[in-house]
């Protein structure tokens, strides 16, 4: 009987220690965004004068990849939209991405164009602002730096940063 009455103290103990692990929530996980985009760039430029241009972005990215293949972002694509004026030495910008990962969940990029490279390409920051499953409540930013080739219709991003997934 004391040792059918110990096991089932044991049995208990342990039930109770499984319930209040379950309960912990899981850690936030992060990753170091070192990224190369590539798309297909439909962007209009509109030149005002020899030095001064409005663009309406529109970019469809076929693929980010990033230096560390687990990272969420790695694989992701879909569209880039929104607006530079570029009046050297200004530039001014801003924008969305909606971007799909490999395993299906949505999301949401914040853009802000800031400046322009000796190469031509529009440099600036990038904020993850949510999206659905892993990235629901995910953060994160950085820069990037995104250059177009107008005569070919491509784009190549440079991303830098970090994301943290909750």
């Amino acid at each position: 009987m004391k040792s059918e009455t110990t096991r089932h103290a044991v049995v208990a103990a342990l039930a109770v220690l499984g319930l209040g692990l379950s309960q912990v929530p899981a850690q936030a996980q992060s990753w170091t965004v070192d990224g190369v985009g590539k798309a297909s760039d439909m962007s209009k430029v509109h030149q005002l004068s020899d030095s001064h241009m409005v663009i309406m972005n529109h970019s469809e990215y076929t693929e980010i990849a990033d230096a560390d293949p687990s990272n969420p972002l790695h694989g992701a694509t879909g569209p880039c939209f929104g607006a530079t004026e570029v009046k050297p030495p200004q530039v001014t910008g801003a924008g969305r991405c909606v971007f799909t990962a490999s395993g299906g969940d949505m999301i949401s990029i914040e853009w802000t164009a800031t400046g322009m490279s000796e190469q031509g390409a529009i440099t600036g920051d990038w904020q993850l602002v949510g999206g659905t499953g892993a990235f629901d409540g995910a953060s994160g930013g950085g820069q990037f730096s995104s250059l177009s080739d107008n005569d070919a219709g491509e784009e190549t991003n440079t991303i830098g940063g970090e994301i943290t997934l909750p």
